[in-house]
Order: C-alpha cells, then structure tokens, then sequence
C-alpha cells in the first residue's frame, strides 16, 4: 500500500535500509537475490528509473555497488532521505 504514496528513490532507500544485514557492525551489505529487472517489478519502478537511482546514490557516495552487493556507505545520509519526504 505504501508503495504507491513515495517516490521511486524512497521506495529504493528503504528496501535497502531493510534488507541490509551487519547494520550493527557497521558493515551494511545487501546483496540483491534478484535481478535489476525483477526488483524494479517488486518496488513498482521501471527498470531504467531502479539504474538511475542507484547511479545517483552511488554517485552520492551513499552506495558502493559491485554487481548483486550493494554496500551502503552513509546510513544517516540514507536514513535522511526517507525523512525529508
């Protein structure tokens, strides 16, 4: 349900926030189980819109992504995001 009420970068920060293991550790990883294509599905994005969100988030510095794993690198930058919306 609320999907529908954020924008596409919101909707890709906080599954990352929610899947990401270690988070206590300070070492948070995700490692994606799907494809790009399949993710974009589930978060009800395009598949073109899910690779420019990671490329701005990357490109931020909030992300490093090697193929399936995804280290989230600013977790208060990310955190922060969900609460400017």
């Amino acid at each position: 349900d609320n999907l529908a009420l954020h924008t596409a970068t919101l909707r890709v920060v906080y599954f990352l926030l929610n899947e990401a293991s270690n988070v206590e550790r300070g070492d948070p990883i995700v490692t994606l189980r799907v494809s790009n294509v399949a993710l974009a599905s589930r978060l009800s994005i395009r598949p073109e819109t899910l690779s420019r969100i990671f490329a701005k988030l990357a490109g931020d510095g909030l992300l490093y992504i090697d193929e399936r794993r995804i280290e989230l690198l600013n977790l208060d930058a990310l955190r922060q995001i969900l609460l400017d919306d």
